[in-house]
């Protein structure tokens, strides 16, 4: 299992969970990761990234699963 953290405040969120995670997960040979993700004060990019998310494939949120700490 694989582990990324992102801040909600990184422009990177989205593409995150999109791109980098499961080629990290290929490379690692590994079928399931977490998404960490830090909200240290971004309300809306935080918002967005949960709509994008839960509208992702049940496919790719049962390999990827994330995880929000409130900082």
């Amino acid at each position: 299992m694989i582990v990324e953290t992102k801040l909600t405040s990184n422009a990177q969120l989205r593409h995150g969970v999109e791109i980098q995670v499961p080629i990290y997960m290929k490379q690692e040979k590994t079928k399931k990761a977490i998404y960490l993700v830090i909200d240290n004060g971004h309300p809306t990019a935080l918002k967005n990234f949960i709509d994008f998310y839960d509208a992702l494939d049940r496919d790719i949120k049962n390999k990827i699963s994330y995880m929000l700490i409130d900082a």
